[in-house]
């Protein structure tokens, strides 16, 4: 519900929204990727670069302590082009497909 809800919230344009939404999701699996994902990209939408990047770092945090893993590719390269300042549609969508750590992007 919370990932609708996320979603919804991006849509609207609800960014804040979305980024509460979202740390609400991460308090029930830490670990999971494409809510990281997908907090970045709300960031990034309210012009907040910084926090996404901050995020990513909570990401791979996370990833390494609950399973010992690190960032999908798909994930390093979005972190990339964030620090880079290239952002590109089509953006990663964390509504599309399920990776095997539950998540997208």
């Amino acid at each position: 519900m919370l990932d609708k809800l996320m979603g919804y919230s991006e849509s609207h344009e609800l960014f804040d929204m979305g980024l509460r939404y979202g740390k609400l999701s991460l308090r029930q699996d830490k670990a999971r990727e494409c809510t990281h994902q997908r907090l970045m990209r709300l960031h990034v939408l309210r012009g907040d670069h910084a926090g996404a990047l901050r995020q990513y770092d909570r990401c791979v945090v996370a990833l390494d302590e609950e399973l010992g893993v690190e960032p999908s590719e798909v994930a390093i390269a979005f972190y990339q082009q964030i620090s880079a300042g290239r952002l590109r549609a089509p953006w990663p969508d964390a509504a599309g497909s399920r990776g095997a750590r539950g998540g997208e992007l």
